[in-house]
């Protein structure tokens, strides 16, 4: 017999889609999602062309706090609300993914103080005033490189395919 505050699960009423479920509490109310709880999602990542760029679906789902900052405020503040089970895709502006690139993070460096097996788009980590920093190689000919601290998906508009998988009441 279950205790009265486990959630029992709930069939969606339309079964022909996928057979997603939904956390109910035993008066039949769902349980969504509030800004502070533990989310567990999968995710696809796509340019608004179509392009994937990145899947959680090859491993294991991604884990973040619902409405902070770990990871980009246009997946972080849209789970508020669902329920396990429930999809999303939404298109994120460059605002609310990686920010507007920045064209002070461009700086042009001379080759010689790169390693020499370095190619165009490879990434490394610099240190600038104690601070290590990743930055990506834009551009590189035989004298110097244009090396990026921007995000490289900063400026861009992403298209976000989500599906909550389960969630963590926060502890208030």
């Amino acid at each position: 017999e279950k205790s009265r505050s486990e959630p029992e699960m709930a069939n969606s009423k339309d079964e022909s889609k996928t057979s997603e479920t939904r956390a109910v509490r035993p008066n039949g109310v769902p349980i969504e999602v509030r800004p502070g709880d533990l989310v567990t999602v999968h995710y696809t990542s796509r340019n608004p062309e179509g392009g994937v760029f990145e899947t959680s679906h090859n491993r294991r789902p991604l884990q973040f706090v619902a409405g902070k900052d770990s990871v980009i405020a246009g997946l972080s503040n849209y789970v508020i609300g669902l329920r396990p089970g429930e999809r999303r895709t939404i298109r994120v502006s460059p605002e609310e993914g990686f920010g507007r690139r920045d064209p002070s993070l461009e700086q042009v460096v001379a080759r010689r103080s790169l390693p020499e097996t370095l190619m165009e788009g490879d990434q490394l980590t610099v240190t600038v005033a104690d601070r290590d920093i990743d930055v990506w190689v834009k551009s590189l000919n035989e004298e110097s490189a244009v090396i990026d601290a921007n995000h490289p998906l900063a400026g861009e508009t992403l298209v976000l395919e989500f599906e909550l998988v389960t969630f963590e009441r926060s502890k208030r």
